[in-house]
């Protein structure tokens, strides 16, 4: 059965809800209540990994909003041939879902070269929002503090102290050191030297 593909933003899928069900296989539930299985992100390139033997590939999209992973297999490797960090792609692609993190894997890469798609996705994407919020829907919860964290530890793939996370996320000292440390009660991130912080 074929599924289109829903404009996201990063945070759709970062923050959403994943649904697994025998009939249906995995969904995923964003933030405003939408069930997809199937997506489209538009983003930059920053990061690209090539294993030597060909059997594996993955870039990571961010758009603003966080850091998606689109992993490519085998004879698929030929989409990020080209690619290279710095470009802007358009990615549709199915929704997936391995130890707790959601990326995505590709039907389609596209090379945007003209940078005025960027503002047009926006403008998509605020217009469909838009029209959820007329027809009475709202996101389901605002985005904790303690997943914002993890986010910016992950995007930001290095040691980050809490200071540091406190002035990128606006928030009081007190309270991250809090949460940094249930986040580390849980085993979420690690402590890597004293004082700083980073995902598994």
């Amino acid at each position: 059965m074929y599924f289109p593909a829903y404009k996201v933003k990063a945070e759709d899928l970062l923050f959403g809800k994943v649904e697994v069900s025998e009939e249906s296989g995995l969904s995923l539930i964003t933030p405003w209540g939408i069930k997809i299985k199937r997506a489209r992100l538009l983003g930059t390139v920053v990061d690209k990994y090539v294993k030597t033997d060909g059997t594996y590939g993955v870039i990571n999209v961010d758009d603003g909003s966080g850091v998606i992973r689109v992993k490519v297999w085998r004879e698929d490797l030929k989409m990020i041939e080209n690619i290279k960090e710095g470009d802007i792609v358009d990615v549709i692609g199915r929704i997936k879902e391995r130890d707790g993190e959601v990326y995505i894997t590709p039907d389609v890469i596209i090379k945007v070269t003209d940078p005025n798609f960027e503002i047009l996705r926006e403008l998509e994407i605020l217009e469909e929002r838009w029209r959820l919020l007329k027809s009475g829907k709202k996101p389901n919860e605002e985005i904790s503090l303690k997943e914002r964290i993890v986010e910016v530890l992950r995007r930001e793939k290095k040691r980050m102290g809490v200071e540091e996370i406190s002035k990128l996320l606006e928030a009081p000292m007190d309270e991250i050191e809090r949460l940094l440390r249930e986040l580390l009660a849980e085993g979420k991130i690690v402590e890597s030297e004293v004082g700083k912080f980073e995902v598994i």
